[in-house]
């Protein structure tokens, strides 16, 4: 048996839409468990345990995930009122028996058993069964990686590898050291890299042989770093385009990073300023595949926020709540939030005249000492994008407050601070 897998150009596409497939798979298969194990009808079975007997190279969790038959909550189990009630498949366990049969192909094991018992629990439920027969792993007799003579720092792309000489050989395990070396070369210089895996299985000895072809391509440095930005209104962006590529953490002729890109990325979202961020490679390479020009594509929100809440309480009488936000504070992309928040008002000293303290609850209100004067909190945190190029985000805040709890305290503080 000889499999070969899609390398570049149609064979690269064909792959990108099969691994496309694959992702929705966990998106789509909850929907059909959740329909295929409803208890609609009359005198369906109700699903008590699920338990597996056999299984040693993977545990009872990992083999639930791939079967459809689920036993129904534990509170409807042992309590009967309330939770989930699950009911045997009206597909019945074939499709669970084929589902398990095929991930321990896709783990090297291609002689597996697998078989079902049905025991009645009670009157209208069932326990199930599955009854697995690992049967003899396929180890790997040898492994070739070619390509990787060029490339820096090889030892790193090839370190921990789930496959080895002599271990347990898997299509899974094959393709999650493919992803795992083209992640690796892609963070650390190599935007281009691809590979061609191939793998012949013998059934009958239980030995696999593998050759990986890489095709890591050129090392490749960011060159121009090209900042588009448009603001709110359609019109110039208020950032500074030299404050964007100072929070992109990346420089010119540094070396090329996918990691480095989605950082980047994280880093101006994280800022709160931006509706859009953009950051495309220039694909046509036009100064050699060793420069990859990066275009930074930016849609900024609204830089200026005014948030207030107005309301009556019962204790606090009327109270007001306002924030002030200036995400691009002194054109450095810091942000500043002023907050202000005032309670008490209209029955604590100064706001406290005869008309407004009869709004408030006065027969309730005089009984507190803390409710005698008005209650107030004045804040301002400046928050800075990062610190000296890392990834802290340092805050300083300054506040003056006085806070009072009902029949409690009083507590007065002129002048705090935190970092």
């Amino acid at each position: 048996m000889h499999h070969r897998f899609a390398g570049t150009g149609t064979r690269a596409l064909v792959r990108s839409w099969l691994v496309a497939l694959f992702a929705l798979v966990p998106l789509v298969a909850p929907v059909a468990r959740g329909q295929d194990i409803e208890c609609d009808r009359e005198n369906e079975r109700e699903i008590g345990t699920v338990k597996f007997v056999g299984n040693h190279a993977f545990s009872t969790d990992q083999l639930s995930a791939r079967v459809l038959t689920t036993p129904s909550s534990f509170t409807r189990r042992y309590f009967r009122v309330v939770g989930a009630k699950r009911c045997y498949p009206s597909v019945g366990l074939g499709p669970d028996v084929a589902a398990l049969k095929q991930y321990y192909q896709n783990n090297g094991f291609y002689d597996t058993t697998v078989d079902t018992v049905v025991t009645r629990a009670s009157k209208a439920a069932v326990d199930v069964t599955f009854r697995i027969n690992e049967g003899v792993p396929i180890h790997l007799d040898s492994l070739k990686i070619d390509g990787l003579d060029a490339v820096v720092d090889t030892a790193n792309i090839l370190r921990n590898l789930q496959l080895k000489v002599g271990g347990r050989f898997g299509r899974d395990l094959l393709l999650a050291d493919v992803d795992t070396m083209m992640t690796r070369l892609r963070n650390g210089g190599y935007p281009r890299a691809d590979y061609f895996p191939s793998y012949t299985v013998n059934k009958a000895q239980h030995r696999a042989t593998v050759d990986i072809q890489i095709i890591a391509g050129p090392l490749a440095k960011f060159g121009v770093i090209d900042v588009t930005t448009v603001s709110a209104r359609n019109g110039p962006g208020e950032i500074d385009t030299n404050v964007v590529r100072g929070l992109l953490g990346l420089r010119t002729g540094q070396r090329y990073s996918a990691r480095a890109l989605a950082e980047a990325s994280r880093n101006l979202y994280n800022l709160g300023a931006y509706r859009h961020v953009g950051l495309e490679i220039d694909t046509t390479w036009q100064h050699g595949d060793s420069v990859a020009d990066l275009h930074v594509d930016l849609r900024e929100d609204l830089l200026r926020q005014y948030d207030q809440q107005e309301g009556w309480a019962t204790l606090d009488c009327f109270r007001v709540n306002a924030q002030f936000t200036d995400k691009n504070f002194l054109d450095d992309a810091q942000r500043l939030e002023l907050t202000g928040r005032l309670s008490k008002i209209g029955f604590g000293d100064p706001t406290d005249f005869p008309a407004t303290r009869d709004l408030c609850r006065r027969h309730v209100l005089e009984k507190d000492t803390a409710s005698s004067v008005l209650n107030y909190y004045a804040g301002a945190t400046l928050r800075r994008p990062t610190l000296f190029g890392t990834h802290w985000v340092p805050a300083y805040s300054a506040y003056t407050e006085r806070s009072g709890e009902y029949q409690a305290y009083l507590r007065t503080t002129y002048l705090g601070g935190d970092s």
